[in-house]
């Protein structure tokens, strides 16, 4: 961060004071048409000669590329606890740490690495993966989830958990984590019709 503020103090006087946007402009340009990653036009670049990459010839050294970090894929189920009565949906709240840490959301399996410990979770608690609905997939810097539903009248969430029932009426997804935000709109969407 310190080089790239360096860099940009260096060429910030180089460029015209009251239209400092011509500039960065002019950047992007350069680097969409001539200082391309793959096969760049090094020969027709204004900047060559002030260019180190150029001088020394290992253009095709640069970007240097951040090794890719492999997400470990997981599977997970959540639960559609709905009281058709009251029309409210249950919430809970996630444990302290990991993932989600203290955020309300909607119950869930753990999260598994195999999919037939998943399946063998729901067989436990006799639940049944809601076909018609599918999977959502969400990705986190390293996991990439894919979480199935389901739906029960009764409460099965372990009697440690805080939880709430919120009136559907009165759900607001923005209030709730990205992941949270996908199935309260599947289920607002797709599934309040069906129960």
């Amino acid at each position: 961060r310190k080089d790239f503020s360096d860099i940009c103090r260096i060429l910030s006087p180089k460029c015209s004071g009251d239209r400092p946007g011509d500039y960065a402009q002019a950047l992007m340009d350069l680097s969409a048409g001539i200082c391309l990653p793959k096969n760049s036009e090094c020969n027709s670049c204004p900047l060559k000669k002030l260019c180190s990459s150029f001088l020394t010839g290992t253009q095709s050294e640069y970007p240097i590329r951040a090794r890719k970090v492999t997400k470990k894929k997981m599977y997970a189920c959540c639960l559609f606890i709905y009281d058709d009565i009251e029309r409210t949906l249950l919430f809970e709240k996630r444990p302290e740490k990991g993932v989600l840490a203290n955020t309300y959301g909607l119950p869930m399996s753990r999260w598994y690495e195999d999919i037939g410990d998943l399946h063998h979770e729901l067989q436990e608690y006799q639940i049944s993966i809601e076909p018609s609905i599918g999977s959502i997939r969400h990705v986190f810097s390293h996991i990439d989830l894919e979480v199935f539903f389901a739906y029960s009248h009764r409460c099965i969430v372990d009697c440690s958990v805080q939880v709430k029932y919120v009136s559907v009426a009165a759900i607001n997804a923005d209030e709730y984590p990205s992941l949270f935000r996908k199935m309260i709109s599947i289920f607002l969407g797709d599934c309040l019709g069906d129960i």
